[in-house]
């Protein structure tokens, strides 16, 4: 994944139209109950609404890495708009021609044709990236790693970070 700093998670995070619904969306489809996620996601919107820097820090010091891969899950329900309209549309243009060039079975990912795996790759990514420009989203980071990892599994999202 990429380097994004907590800045840039509260900012997206506070940039979406109804992050409360998102945490609900994340509870209901993602975590079972007692599932300790379930105190991360709540305790997550509770501190990126609040106005509290050192809340927020001391927040994600104590989660993360831990609930990343839960938080890059909530950064997709609060975006969910926009980034299942982008997932379709590159997964459209490209994915047909992209699965052809790699296998992936549970324990390894194996490559069919690597010049064009990454050529395909990188063409996804700097769409991914010329449409996070055209939005409010910039140059984000967190928002980058949501929806590469919307777009790939992640046996295969390694294999794309280490060619773009």
């Amino acid at each position: 994944m990429f380097d994004y700093t907590i800045a840039d998670v509260v900012r997206t995070l506070r940039m979406a139209k109804n992050l409360n619904s998102a945490v609900k969306h994340f509870l209901k489809h993602e975590i079972k109950p007692g599932d300790s996620a379930g105190k991360f996601a709540k305790e997550l919107r509770d501190v990126v609404l609040s106005n509290n820097d050192l809340a927020i820090e001391s927040f994600f010091k104590r989660y993360l890495p831990q609930y990343e891969r839960h938080l890059l899950a909530i950064g997709g329900y609060a975006h969910w708009d926009f980034i299942g309209k982008l997932v379709e549309e590159i997964g459209e243009s490209y994915a047909d021609a992209f699965n052809q060039t790699y296998a992936v079975s549970e324990s390894e990912f194996t490559m069919k044709n690597e010049k064009e795996f990454s050529c395909i790759a990188k063409q996804a990514v700097e769409r991914v990236v010329a449409e996070l420009k055209a939005r409010e989203f910039g140059d984000s980071m967190f928002m980058k790693n949501i929806v590469l990892s919307s777009l790939f599994e992640p046996k295969v999202l390694e294999r794309v970070q280490k060619v773009i």
